[in-house]
């Protein structure tokens, strides 16, 4: 064929090919299943992306720092607490046939749960008995206030004792809900020696838990003018949620003014 002659017969050449692709195409489109040409949307066919939430990793808890120190408001946890009842009862009981006082009340702080403060067995006057039970059973609250030499400790009876950690000689108090304590360090425990009716003698110490979460209130009860002997009791407070802010006071008005 000549040179015209191709030149000539090229756009019927070009026409056929395109013939040839659309008919190819057809073809194609023809032997995809109904559903799939019916479905196929037009454009390059994506997977289905899946949601986001779908593999989100659960939210994590958020536990307070850890803390280091005794100051703040905290709250009994009596789940996790010692039943002073139980254990000085077993202590009285295995020493001494189970003859031992009758220690009531506990789950109960003082007063804040099902039964409250029991009373105590043996001929203990009744300001007796309160005195050994304030001693001994754990408070529903406690307030740490910290000031030099001066730990202020007040509960939520409004009981308030001061521990002073410096020798100064005390002054006794004629309030029942006041007193001051001689205290000392022992690393970060704070420590108490107290004395009750009946020869009781005890020694309270205060320390942050090991994780920083909570303060531990740690009684060592010496029951031996009873027969008792030494008994631990641990009482685990949590810090206390924090109080809602109190409303903010308004003035009184023109009319609300006396004359």
């Amino acid at each position: 064929m000549t040179r015209e002659a191709r030149t000539r017969n090229e756009p019927a050449m070009k026409m056929s090919t395109q013939y040839s692709l659309m008919a190819a195409t057809a073809i194609l489109c023809l032997a995809l299943p109904a559903p799939l040409r019916a479905q196929a949307p037009p454009g390059p066919i994506h997977p289905e992306r899946a949601s986001a939430d779908t593999h989100a990793p659960a939210p994590v808890e958020k536990k307070p720092l850890p803390r280091h120190e005794l100051w703040g408001n905290w709250t009994l946890n009596a789940a996790k607490s010692d039943d002073p009842q139980k254990k000085l009862r077993q202590a009285s009981g295995s020493n001494r046939g189970g003859n031992g006082p009758v220690w009531g009340g506990y789950p109960g702080g003082r007063g804040g749960y099902p039964g409250g403060r029991g009373g105590f067995g043996g001929r203990e006057s009744n300001a007796d008995r309160n005195r050994t039970e304030e001693l001994i059973y754990p408070a529903n609250s406690l307030a740490l206030v910290h000031n030099d030499a001066e730990v202020d400790i007040t509960d939520d009876e409004n009981h308030k004792r001061a521990l002073f950690t410096d020798g100064r000689k005390l002054q006794k108090s004629k309030d029942d809900k006041y007193k001051q304590l001689a205290a000392h360090w022992d690393g970060g425990r704070l420590v108490t020696d107290e004395k009750g009716p009946n020869a009781l003698k005890l020694t309270r110490s205060f320390e942050i838990s090991p994780n920083g979460q909570q303060l531990y209130e740690t009684l060592a009860v010496d029951q031996s003018a009873t027969d008792g002997g030494l008994v631990m009791i641990r009482y685990i407070f949590d810090p206390a949620k924090q109080e809602a802010q109190p409303a903010t006071a308004t003035k009184p008005s023109s009319a609300d003014a006396k004359p």
